[in-house]
């Protein structure tokens, strides 16, 4: 992890990134740590991934859809609560 663009960011800037109180005071590995969970169980609610642990996780065709399209988690979160049936009007409306 230390390698990673976002824990370089972190630690160059760390204040930038401490937008909740339960964040605050912890080292940069703990909140990287804190994210990375927070983000993966968000995932894995929405159904964009799978698996249970570092080793077993993979992407769904939604996940994979969304990382090939650039589209974002909130807008995803949309889609995937429209159903299968959705009409036009839901999807521009």
């Amino acid at each position: 992890m230390k390698g990673t663009f976002f824990y370089v960011r972190l630690s160059q800037n760390l204040h930038y990134y401490q937008t909740t109180a339960k964040l605050a005071g912890n080292s940069v590995s703990e909140i990287t740590e804190t994210l990375c969970e927070y983000n993966l169980k968000m995932l894995h609610k929405y159904y964009l991934i799978t698996g249970a642990g570092a080793q077993n996780i993979m992407s769904t065709e939604y996940g994979n859809a969304m990382a090939r399209y650039y589209v974002p988690f909130d807008t995803m979160k949309l889609f995937m609560a429209l159903g299968s049936k959705a009409k036009i009007s839901e999807l521009v409306g």
